[in-house]
């Protein structure tokens, strides 16, 4: 992968914490034209007494990646999004800044 690659994969992750509730982000050329971006965010139950960082994945080729277009919410945090209409494992909201931060120093 030539830096110039490597930059854009940066400043897409730069744009993807802008994202509400996005905590961090990596992207990666995984070959076979492929690029994975991973968002992370944290879920919580509904009095914050379980919070969990979470990871969700998009897998894009090189001509979808070009356009900046799936740089959206709906789209980057989607797995989160179904684990709360769910209430998988009784998450039922993002996590405030405060838990995220508690959860953070706990570990």
């Amino acid at each position: 992968m030539n830096s110039l690659v490597k930059t854009e994969l940066e400043a897409i992750c730069d744009e993807a914490k802008k994202i509400e509730h996005v905590t961090n982000c990596t992207a990666d050329y995984r070959g076979d034209d492929q690029i994975w971006i991973v968002v992370e965010s944290f879920l919580a139950n509904d009095d914050g007494s379980r919070v969990e960082r979470g990871r969700g994945i998009v897998i894009l080729t090189t001509a979808q990646f070009t356009g900046k277009a799936w740089i959206h919410p709906f789209l980057l945090l989607s797995t989160f999004r179904r684990a709360i209409e769910d209430k998988h494992q009784g998450f039922s909201r993002y996590a405030t800044d405060a838990e995220v931060q508690a959860y953070r120093q706990a570990i």
